[in-house]
């Protein structure tokens, strides 16, 4: 594990702690619980809902469960998506609230809860001095650059080097695509990192070459989200028995959703960042291959996030060309890091939504050897 990345963690399960208060809150449950205990009364009861309730709210900060996706990796081999976060409000509210008559059983769960927390919080702190005697700095973004991850969940290659390969050429080429509509040029990403169990590839990026990948990205999401609505509305429609013509409609609805999709996206990707003259053709014919099979990769569990350092305001400076490039480069930073977070905080189905089914990346360099 990249222990730079590892701080960085830390530093944001440090925060957690910090944010909703958990301990405190958790103990101030326990407190009124106990009063529970010792005296049933209204008032004992309505000191115990309103400790639930604060805790409740306390862990409405939490952002935990709002990690990049990319960072999956990490947070299942620290066990962080099992015992903190959403898992962990589950955890409490079902210890209060189906507490029945065994009331010390409760009140010691509770406590081993705490007990829990309190170590996790202690590990975290004492890797984030170590990190720091060391000088191992929490990761961070060069200026001017976005940090682009890949996460490949290796189940969709079988594990095998050749159609991780594959996958990693065809992203490859997708950048070079995706930063021409940016930036004009083609860049090559400098991989940062690449670390297991499912391969994760960080790498990067100019900030005008990341945005036009993170608006396909982006969208690509809200058409996942759209269809696999559609669908649940389709399986109550079934449910309720209603008639075949409205369930054939709603089945029209979908497949429409899922054509219209990617015509859709490209339209808008070559709205927002116009080709260059003599190579509206060229960029388009290389869309139509590259849109349908990212938005299959996407659709299969492939996840794609940004990080970016967005830059202060400039002063007023005497040069004011170079002044008002700065802002418009503080503002393309912007813009991405909220695309970032629209992509970041979105949860979809573990399964294929869109099941687009498109060609295999091409292998016309393979071709062109044999």
């Amino acid at each position: 594990m990249n222990i730079e990345r590892l701080a960085e963690i830390a530093k944001s399960v440090t925060d957690e702690f910090t944010k909703t208060g958990v301990i405190n809150r958790i103990q101030g449950l326990s407190a009124a619980l106990d009063q529970v205990m010792q005296q049933q009364s209204p008032e004992h009861e309505e000191a115990l809902n309103t400790a639930l309730m604060a805790f409740d709210k306390g862990m409405d900060e939490s952002t935990l469960d709002k990690l990049p996706p990319t960072w999956r990796p990490y947070v299942e081999e620290l066990k962080l998506h099992e015992v903190l976060g959403e898992p962990l409000r589950r955890r409490v509210v079902n210890i209060v609230e189906g507490r029945g008559v065994v009331q010390a059983k409760a009140k010691s769960e509770l406590a081993a809860v705490v007990s829990d927390l309190s170590e996790f919080q202690k590990s975290f702190q004492q890797l984030i001095a170590t990190a720091e005697r060391f000088s191992f700095e929490a990761w961070h973004v060069e200026k001017g650059m976005a940090e682009v991850s890949f996460l490949f969940p290796s189940a969709q290659f079988d594990g095998r080097m050749a159609g991780f390969a594959k996958q990693v050429k065809f992203l490859d080429g997708a950048v070079g695509f995706f930063s021409e509509l940016g930036t004009g040029s083609r860049e090559e990403p400098k991989m940062y990192q690449l670390s297991n169990p499912d391969p994760f590839i960080v790498t990067g990026l100019t900030v005008a070459a990341a945005s036009p990948l993170l608006l396909v990205v982006k969208e690509v999401l809200k058409v996942i989200e759209q269809t696999y609505s559609l669908r649940e509305t389709r399986a109550k429609a079934i449910a309720a028995e209603a008639s075949a013509t409205t369930i054939q409609s709603i089945e029209a609805d979908i497949q429409a959703k899922i054509d219209s999709g990617v015509i859709d996206t490209k339209a808008l990707l070559f709205e927002s960042y116009p080709p260059q003259k003599g190579r509206k053709h060229e960029l388009d014919t290389e869309a139509d291959k590259v849109l349908p099979v990212l938005a299959d990769m996407i659709d299969r569990g492939y996840k794609i996030d940004a990080d970016v350092e967005v830059q202060p305001e400039p002063e007023a400076a005497e040069d004011e060309e170079l002044d008002q490039k700065l802002v418009e480069q503080i503002k393309l930073a912007s813009d991405l890091v909220e695309t970032a977070r629209q992509i970041r905080y979105r949860d979809t189905p573990d399964e294929p939504v869109l099941k687009l089914a498109p060609p295999e990346p091409d292998d016309e360099d393979e071709d062109a050897d044999g």
